[in-house]
C-alpha cells in the first residue's frame, strides 16, 4: 500500500501514534485508514494546504470543502479562518465610475499598504476584459448595487428603496442607452479587468485593481479615464515611491483602447528632470532619427498591446482565401491562402500540416499561428521551388518573413541577445513602414501597423528607461527578468550590450 500510495502526513500519522502510546496494531490500522483515505491527523498544515482550502472554498464553498477535507487532509473551515483568510486582500468590485477612484485606492491598500517593496522594480498596467455571469448584486465596501455596465448607468447606485426602483426601471427600459445588467439581450456579459503587474523575476504576478462590468459600448473618453485613473491614484498615494515607478499601459487591440492610447500620449520625449543622471531619456532615444516615434504620455510612459494579439491578426492577414496581401513591387502577387499553400507544399511542407496552419478550427490558436509564421520565415534558408511561377510568391514571403521576425524574436526568442533582438525588431518597422506606404491597408490592416510600431517603440523606450533608473538606484538590477516585456529585460544584456 505505501509502495503505491503517496499519503499525506503520514509521518504525522505515526508520530501522533507512538505519542498517544498506542499499539502495533492500532498503528497499523490507522496506516490501514490514512491508505483508504478516511484517516487524517489535524494540525500541521502547510500553506499549500492553506491555499487548497481557499481554492475549496471560493469554487464550492463549505460543502465541497467538507468532502474533500478528510481525503486531501485539509483544515478546517474555521483553522482556515483564523490563519490564513486576515492574509488574502479583501478586493471589491466597481459599482459604476462615481466609485472608480475608491474602489482603486481600496484594493491598493488590500495589496500593497504601506509596505515599502525591498527590491523595487518598474511596473506596468494591464487591460482585458473576461466574461463574467450577468446578475445584479449587493457590494458591501460601498453598500452599493453592482453588475449594470458602467457605460449606460447613470443613476444612483446605492443600496436604498428608491435608488433600486430607479435602477430597475433604468434596466427594464427599451431605450438605447439605457443600462446593460442581466436581463434580456441587454446584459452586462462582460468585466473590464484592470491589473497592475511588475517587470520582476521575483513574485510575479498580476493583481487586479479595477473589475467593473461593461457592454463594451464606445464611450469616447471613457478608456482613457480608466486607466490614467489608476496612474494617477498609483503616484499621489505615494505608491511609486514604495514600489517602484508605473512606466506603461498594454492592452489587446481593443479599437476603443487603441484610441485611447492614442489620445492620452500628448507629449513629446524631450531632456526632463523625471530621472536625476547625466542621461536623460531624451538623449538615449535622440539617436534613433527622425522616423522614431516620440510620442509619449504623461510621465514618459508608453502605451503598447499584446504581441500575442498581433500574431493572430498577421495570421488572419496569411488565412484569407480572397483579400490576402501584397508585398513587395507595385502590382505586385496578391498571396491569398490558396496560393500561400501551394508555394509551402512545394518548399517541402506536409499538406496536412500547411492545411492546419491556413485553416485553422481555432483563430485564437497562438501556436498554430507561430507554426505559420515559422514555416514562412524558415523559406529564406530554402532554395526555389521547380515552379517558375512560384519565385515571385516565394520572394514577396520571404520579404514577410523578415517582419515576422521582429514579432516572434522578442516574443519566443529565449536565446536571443538584446542587440539581436532590438535591431530584428527594428528591421520590421522599417519594412513594414515601406510596404505600408506602398500598398497600405492591400498589404496589411491599419490596427496591425499601429499595433506593432506602438510595440516597437515602447521596448525602446522601455529598454532605455531601465537602464536609466539602473544607474540612478531607483530598481534593482537583481529584479530585471528575461521574461518580462518580450525578454527585453535581462541584466546581462543590459551589461553587455550598454
Amino acid at each position: 500500500m505505501l509502495e503505491t500510495d503517496d499519503i499525506p502526513k503520514l509521518r504525522q500519522t505515526i508520530a501522533v501514534a507512538l505519542r498517544n502510546g498506542c499499539s502495533v496494531t492500532v498503528i497499523l490500522d490507522r496506516l490501514q485508514r490514512a491508505v483508504a483515505g478516511t484517516y487524517r491527523p489535524r494540525g500541521g498544515n502547510t500553506d499549500q494546504d492553506f491555499d487548497l482550502t481557499t481554492l475549496c472554498i471560493r469554487l464550492g464553498g463549505p460543502k465541497l470543502l467538507f468532502a474533500l477535507q478528510g481525503p486531501l487532509g485539509l483544515p478546517s473551515r474555521s483553522e482556515w479562518f483564523r490563519t490564513s483568510f486576515s492574509k488574502i486582500p479583501q478586493l471589491t468590485a466597481c459599482p459604476g465610475l462615481a466609485y472608480l477612484r475608491r474602489a482603486i485606492e481600496h484594493n491598493f491598500r488590500e495589496l500593497f499598504g504601506l509596505r515599502v517593496r525591498a527590491k523595487k522594480c518598474m511596473w506596468s498596467i494591464e487591460m482585458d476584459e473576461l466574461a463574467i455571469d450577468s446578475r445584479v448584486v449587493h457590494c458591501k465596501e460601498f453598500n452599493a448595487s453592482v453588475g449594470s455596465c458602467m457605460e449606460h448607468t447613470k443613476c444612483s447606485l446605492a443600496c436604498n428603496i428608491d435608488a433600486l426602483k430607479k435602477l430597475k426601471e433604468e434596466i427594464d427600459s427599451n431605450e438605447a442607452d439605457s443600462a446593460h445588467a442581466d436581463i434580456g439581450d441587454r446584459t452586462a456579459k462582460e468585466a473590464l479587468v484592470i491589473s497592475v503587474a511588475p517587470f520582476s523575476s521575483e513574485r510575479y504576478h498580476a493583481l487586479p485593481v479595477v473589475m467593473i462590468a461593461t457592454c463594451k459600448a464606445s464611450i469616447p473618453g471613457l478608456q482613457r479615464r480608466l486607466f490614467e485613473t489608476v496612474e494617477n491614484v498609483w503616484d499621489e498615494c505615494g505608491y511609486a515611491e514604495r514600489q517602484g515607478p508605473m512606466e506603461a499601459t498594454y492592452s489587446d487591440g481593443d479599437a476603443p483602447r487603441r484610441q485611447a492610447f492614442t489620445e492620452s500620449e500628448t507629449e513629446t520625449l524631450r531632456t526632463t528632470d523625471a530621472f536625476d543622471t547625466k542621461h536623460t531619456l531624451h538623449t538615449l532615444m535622440a539617436a534613433l532619427g527622425p522616423l522614431f516615434d516620440r510620442a509619449i504620455a504623461r510621465m514618459n510612459r508608453t502605451r503598447a498591446f499584446d504581441m500575442k494579439h498581433i500574431i493572430k491578426r498577421m495570421r488572419g492577414i496569411l488565412k484569407s482565401l480572397t483579400r490576402g496581401t501584397v508585398m513587395g513591387g507595385a502590382g505586385g502577387t496578391v498571396l491569398t491562402a490558396p496560393l500561400i499553400s501551394r508555394v509551402l507544399i512545394a518548399m517541402g511542407h506536409a499538406a496536412d500540416d500547411v492545411a492546419k496552419m491556413l485553416t485553422p478550427k481555432d483563430d485564437q490558436n497562438v501556436p498554430e499561428a507561430v507554426k505559420l509564421l515559422r514555416a514562412i520565415l524558415s523559406l529564406k534558408d530554402k532554395p526555389l521551388p521547380d515552379d517558375v511561377t512560384l519565385h515571385m510568391p516565394v520572394h514577396d514571403l520571404i520579404l514577410w518573413g523578415e517582419i515576422y521576425n521582429g514579432i516572434l524574436m522578442p516574443a519566443i526568442g529565449l536565446h536571443s541577445d538584446l542587440t539581436s533582438i532590438l535591431k530584428s525588431m527594428a528591421t520590421s518597422a522599417h519594412i513594414m513602414f515601406l510596404v505600408y506606404r506602398r500598398h497600405e491597408t492591400k498589404a496589411m490592416t491599419a490596427q496591425v501597423y499601429h499595433d506593432y510600431q506602438a510595440c516597437v517603440k515602447d521596448v525602446f523606450i522601455m529598454v532605455a528607461k531601465a537602464q536609466i533608473h539602473l544607474e540612478a538606484g531607483t530598481i534593482q538590477e537583481e529584479t530585471l527578468h528575461p521574461f518580462q516585456v518580450f525578454h527585453v529585460f535581462n541584466r546581462e544584456r543590459l551589461k553587455s550590450d550598454g
